[in-house]
């Protein structure tokens, strides 16, 4: 599958209908109850720069910030597993701030973390 096809699939995903983490409705090759986190591993093993180019939508990244809550932190704030586009021993601030960028009011306000 070509880049542009892939970009193109993404844009569609953005738009798709997602309910407790799962799909609502069937999406390509993934039915509906797939859950959202194994089709964002199958996006970022497909296009290496997804987490760093694209938008996303709220709801995608919310998903994905309740994923990153269960990935083991060490005592220097470094990831303990490799998660999404992040290497083990990133520090967890680095992601929290890719959050930031990626949400228009911030990680704190458009998650209530406040």
């Amino acid at each position: 599958m070509a880049i542009t096809e892939l970009e193109k699939m993404w844009e569609d995903f953005n738009l798709v209908k997602i309910e407790n983490g799962t799909l609502k409705q069937p999406f390509y090759n993934w039915k509906a109850g797939t859950e959202v986190i194994n089709i964002l591993d199958w996006f970022n093993s497909n296009i290496s720069d997804l987490f760093y180019c694209n938008r996303f939508s709220k709801v995608l990244l919310e998903i994905i910030w309740l994923a990153f809550g269960d990935i083991p932190i060490n005592n220097d704030d470094e990831i303990e597993t490799y998660f999404y586009c992040w290497e083990k021993g990133t520090y967890r601030f680095d992601i929290w701030h890719w959050f930031d960028e990626k949400l228009p009011n911030g990680l704190a306000v458009d998650f209530n973390l406040v």
